[in-house]
């Protein structure tokens, strides 16, 4: 036979209840806060917000036509991505390194960075070239 709880331990349920449901309330509040932020800064950035994905795909956030000229129907039924934004000149260099073709790059190439910063990037490759660099 279950034993009925006390009204103390009761009392106890209904305090724990009613704390999870103050601080899911307060998370959701949070939550609610940092999406206007993030829709304040998208819809007023002076650029264009997008996910690449590692087979080119993109999903464009924002922008997309005052940057680009596409409409966003353009972009997805002529299945675009974003390595057809990237200028024809450009491109191959793009792809190889991560850089536009530019003088800034080139110069930089061309004093070594190419042989210590090669795709994926990650911070700790660049720490460690910059690093040996500085040893010099």
């Amino acid at each position: 036979m279950s034993k009925n709880p006390t009204y103390e331990e009761l009392e106890q349920r209904i305090k724990a209840l009613e704390k999870s449901e103050s601080e899911r309330k307060l998370s959701e509040e949070a939550l609610k806060e940092s999406e206007e932020k993030y829709r304040t800064l998208s819809r007023n950035i002076l650029g264009m917000i997008y996910r690449a994905g590692t087979d080119w795909s993109t999903q464009v956030i924002t922008n997309l036509e005052e940057v680009c000229g596409y409409s966003i129907d353009e972009w997805y039924h002529q299945k675009m991505n974003w390595i057809d934004l990237i200028h024809p000149d450009d491109k191959q260099g793009v792809i190889a390194s991560g850089y536009a073709k530019t003088k800034e790059v080139d110069l930089a190439q061309e004093l070594g960075a190419g042989k210590y910063i090669k795709k994926p990037y990650t911070l700790e490759k660049i720490g460690v070239a910059v690093k040996k660099e500085l040893e010099k």
